[in-house]
């Protein structure tokens, strides 16, 4: 919808340079500088989310991988569990 309303503005923006409408040409100006910073934010904001997703789906592939080939403590052995779910367990 932001890029649709700064398309928009965009072109409201040409047509009153173009005409001489230099009133229009200003709102339409402020309008487009203000959709397009939000059009930035929304991309910016995207990209950090599937760059987080996806370090965080190769952290999941890696430690997968490592337990494969070690023990990685997952066989009921004899290490004490720690963290609040223990305590309440304890309790």
């Amino acid at each position: 919808m932001t890029a649709v309303l700064t398309v928009g503005f965009w072109g409201a923006w040409e047509w009153a340079s173009s005409d001489g409408h230099p009133t229009v040409g200003l709102v339409a100006g402020i309008l487009l500088v203000a959709s397009g910073i939000a059009l930035a934010g929304f991309v910016v904001i995207t990209l950090l989310g599937l760059a987080r997703r996806g370090a965080r789906l190769a952290g999941a592939r890696r430690s997968q991988a490592r337990g494969r080939g070690q023990g990685d403590g997952r066989d009921g052995g004899s290490a004490p569990a720690t963290g609040s779910a223990s305590r309440r367990i304890a309790a």
